[in-house]
């Protein structure tokens, strides 16, 4: 069963990070720290680790190793995902838009996981991707191409960025995920009407 007052908290939790966005590009891109209520990050990861999880391929991703689930009812997942459906009209503030919540992704990306320079899907037009997981030794954050500078996301639990997705700005991992590690993410999206 889903947790309301859960639910309430990390969207207040959120709204606030989200005010406190850090500019890499302006209009474009956004570093988020300490995106997630921490309470609710913890039940999440808890549930993708405990639980038998159906995990489907993603199969219009570079190379292999990644799966993902996009919901799973009345479970952390479900409230991962009224979170951030909470924040849709203050993001579309930001980026002076009036875009609908399409959901959100879970990845799980597995030993030998990587991703060569591109751009999101242009259905998308906003994206968020925060990490779940962390490891200091692992390179493993997305690099974006900004001005032909190169700025990178650090790979640190709850961390992440928010992307205008028409700016067309590209980005890559430097690395790949070693056979050690798994590196668990939030992906959201919101398009036009």
């Amino acid at each position: 069963m889903i947790d309301q007052d859960i639910i309430k908290l990390a969207s207040a939790y959120s709204l606030t990070r989200l005010k406190s966005r850090c500019i890499i590009k302006p209009d474009s891109l956004y570093l988020l720290e300490n995106f997630l209520d921490p309470a609710l990050t913890s039940r999440v990861l808890n549930h993708l680790i405990k639980n038998n999880i159906d995990w489907q391929e993603e199969p219009k991703q570079y190379g292999s190793n990644r799966k993902k689930i996009n919901w799973e009812f009345n479970t952390p997942i479900e409230e991962l995902y009224n979170t951030i459906n909470s924040l849709t009209d203050s993001i579309n503030q930001i980026f002076n838009r009036n875009n609908k919540f399409l959901g959100i992704t879970i990845w799980k990306d597995e030993a030998g996981y990587k991703i060569p320079k591109h751009t999101d899907n242009p259905v998308i037009d906003i994206a968020m991707q925060i990490y779940l997981t962390a490891d200091p030794e692992i390179d493993a954050g997305t690099t974006f191409i900004v001005d032909n500078k190169n700025i990178k996301i650090p790979y640190k639990q709850n961390v992440g960025y928010l992307m205008d997705n028409t700016a067309n700005i590209e980005h890559y991992m430097t690395g790949d995920i070693p056979d050690n590690h798994v590196r668990y993410s939030l992906y959201a999206i919101w398009s036009q009407p």
